[in-house]
């Protein structure tokens, strides 16, 4: 069900998209391992049906401008006035596991491409100490990886991400190696519901109730980028023609990243599971 935990989850992160009229968002859960479970995704402000193409009669501009009574407010303080406060609504929710277990959000990422500075100071402001924005990089297969690459000694480095001081250092920026995370995420989708590395949705209200999700996991497609001189090989994800809007993509993603900051573990214990091969391309 929606918002539910099994009993083996311990970890639980969201992350916030950030470039459309609407924030997009996704909860995902966890065990040790990785096993991610969608329990939850909307838009802010929350829409009847999950908006297709960004085309909405209803906008951020139209939320805040009714609330403040200030016409003159800029695109970047709504942004800000949007993040901090879906920042802080997810901060107060508790999710309720099996067992009866409550849980908050362990890790709240904001996507920070769009708006940089409003939204950090956004992040800032909410006061929640467990908000970081975020941002996504694509390593080619000429590039070191994130574990090869050298950073200060206030970054802290975990599978495929980093945490490193913003440049006015008030705050910490998780990096997170996008072209790995959406590999993993079909990877993930391809497996068997609750088998070792899968990944599951909530049960849906309706049979049509997920459709927006495939739609947006397939708006990008994958090649191959290899490096003649090292022969290293590396999956990178593109707009597919035609594809349309991907931010439930991109907020899965962001959550992938959330649960490596966790230490969730994403390499299969399983021989049998990990020597599984898959076709990303279908």
């Amino acid at each position: 069900p929606r918002y539910a935990l099994q009993v083996k989850d311990r970890h639980i992160v969201s992350h916030i998209d950030v470039n459309k009229p609407y924030l997009s968002y996704m909860t995902v859960s966890s065990g040790e391992q990785i096993n991610a479970q969608v329990i939850d995704y909307n838009t802010f402000p929350e829409y009847p049906q999950f908006p297709e193409k960004g085309k909405v009669s209803y906008t951020l501009a139209d939320m805040y401008k009714k609330q403040l009574s200030d016409p003159n407010l800029l695109p970047e303080d709504i942004t800000y006035l949007a993040v901090r406060d879906l920042i802080r609504e997810l901060a107060r929710r508790r999710y309720k596991r099996e067992d009866g277990v409550d849980f908050p959000n362990h890790i709240i990422l904001c996507d920070s491409r769009y708006h940089t500075e409003w939204v950090y100071k956004a992040v800032r402001d909410s006061g929640v100490a467990n908000a970081h924005p975020c941002q996504g990089q694509s390593f080619k297969a000429k590039d070191k990886t994130i574990a090869q690459m050298k950073y200060s000694d206030a970054a802290i480095k975990y599978h495929h991400t980093v945490l490193t001081p913003t440049d006015d250092r008030t705050l910490m920026r998780l990096t997170v190696d996008v072209n790995y995370m959406k590999t993993q995420a079909h990877i993930c989708f391809a497996r068997q519901p609750e088998t070792a590395g899968s990944a599951s949705l909530f049960i849906p209200e309706t049979a049509m109730g997920h459709i927006v999700v495939g739609r947006h996991f397939t708006a990008e497609q994958p090649y191959k980028d290899i490096d003649p001189r090292t022969g290293n090989e590396v999956t990178i994800w593109q707009e597919r023609p035609g594809g349309g809007d991907n931010e439930l993509f991109d907020n899965f993603v962001g959550c992938l990243g959330g649960l490596s900051m966790r230490g969730v573990k994403f390499k299969v214990q399983s021989a049998k599971q990990a020597n599984k091969t898959y076709d990303i391309n279908t």
